[in-house]
């Protein structure tokens, strides 16, 4: 997670194939 000046964080996030579909990887995004 990288935090800028003007508030703004970006989070990377690295996931396999098989480990995460769309639909569960973007359910961890928003409930970050």
């Amino acid at each position: 997670v990288t935090y800028f000046k003007c508030g703004g964080v970006s989070l990377g996030v690295g996931m396999q194939h098989h480990a995460a579909d769309g639909f569960s990887g973007l359910h961890f995004v928003n409930t970050w």
